[in-house]
């Protein structure tokens, strides 16, 4: 079964940099909660400071727990599609009433943007085209309704390097 958490490498350095970013801030939170509790130690439950920090600490280590957990079943994408929509690849799509987009399809998420165009393979307008060849129509469920739309053009791009 292909991963579900697919990553561009600058991604997913990123997302190694967030995992330890949020380790130093509950280290940080709970050097803070310290001071808090010296601050008051007989009336804890009513010290602000530490109940803020006690928030922050469970916040920062669900987000924490989330991300480790993602960047565990991750997998980079090192090689682009040539004639197929995948990560890494330049897609124009084309709705009946002939408007295009052009989407550069990029990580689970995009964590270091390098292009306006970049937008999650797992977004709801590019999901269902992952693996489609030009001219295959999918129907996308768009917040304004279904709609079809059909892949005009797939270009691979230098991103993944």
């Amino acid at each position: 079964m292909p991963a579900r958490y697919l990553f561009l490498r600058k991604d997913f350095e990123r997302l190694e940099r967030k995992i330890g970013e949020l380790g130093d801030e509950m280290l940080r939170v709970g050097s803070e909660m310290g001071i808090w509790a010296s601050q008051g130690a007989e009336t804890w439950h009513d010290n602000f400071g530490y109940e803020e920090g006690l928030r922050q600490e469970e916040m920062l280590g669900h987000r924490s727990e989330e991300f480790e957990a993602l960047a565990s079943e991750a997998e980079i994408v090192t090689e682009v599609p040539r004639d197929r929509v995948g990560v890494g690849t330049l897609v124009e799509l084309e709705d009946a009433k002939k408007r295009r987009r052009r989407f550069l399809v990029s990580s689970y998420l995009v964590l270091d943007r390098r292009d306006d165009r970049e937008i999650s393979h797992a977004a709801p307008i590019i999901a269902p085209f992952m693996g489609a060849a030009v001219g295959e129509e999918r129907t996308v469920a768009l917040p304004r309704g279904e709609q079809v739309w059909r892949v005009v053009s797939i270009e691979p791009t230098e991103i993944a390097t």
